[in-house]
């Protein structure tokens, strides 16, 4: 049997060493520049633009274990909704792919069919699966979940579906960055987000 890959045979793959060679510049440097972490401040404008066109050219793929294991992070969100097939909620959880894509982030999908039971069960889960915080569509979540969480319901034109899901996922993973910087991030944030249609920013509450 024949395995084929994407790399040609002989090809090497292209690592943060291969970049930081391209541009002359240590691995430490490269890596700070590439995650934008805050060691990247201290990187004059005209490096980094240098180090991120490299990595283009190089075709740089990060290594998502490396870097999950590196930060103890999973870059991984749960979405939790009643039905998968409904175009409604097809259409946010294109908004949601889309946004987390831009940002290296993967997502879980669970569907609960309005069964309590169920949903509990996807919250343990996904929880258990390390996600960094959830997305609730059209749905009740338990009031303790233990993780940063978005709620949101479908009730927008279908034209505008797509923006909400962008809309919750920005909001959720700027939640998420702001919980991971608390020394001790207690208690949990929940974001409700509510949309009705026409304003592209509705109001966000914490409780």
């Amino acid at each position: 049997m024949t395995i084929r890959t994407a790399r040609r045979s002989g090809e090497r793959a292209v690592t943060l060493e291969t970049v930081a060679q391209r541009v002359g510049l240590t691995r430490g440097t490269v890596s700070a520049a590439l995650n934008n972490s805050p060691a990247a401040r201290a990187i004059p404008r005209a490096t980094r633009e240098r180090i991120l066109v490299a990595a283009r050219e190089l075709n740089y793929q990060p290594n998502f274990f490396a870097r999950s294991l590196r930060k103890r992070r999973s870059y991984t969100i749960g979405v939790l909704t009643r039905e998968i097939g409904d175009m409604h909620t097809a259409l946010v959880i294109a908004g949601i792919e889309s946004f987390l894509r831009q940002k290296e982030y993967s997502f879980l999908t669970g569907a609960h069919g309005g069964d309590p039971e169920l949903l509990g069960m996807y919250c343990n889960a996904f929880a258990q699966r390390g996600v960094e915080g959830l997305i609730a569509v059209n749905t009740e979540l338990p009031q303790a979940v233990g993780l940063p969480a978005v709620q949101l319901a479908t009730q927008s034109p279908r034209e505008q579906l797509t923006d909400v899901g962008r809309a919750a996922a920005q909001a959720l993973l700027t939640e998420i960055e702001q919980f991971m910087e608390q020394p001790s991030p207690s208690p949990v944030p929940r974001l409700q987000r509510g949309w009705t249609g026409g304003d592209a920013r509705p109001s966000i509450n914490l409780f």
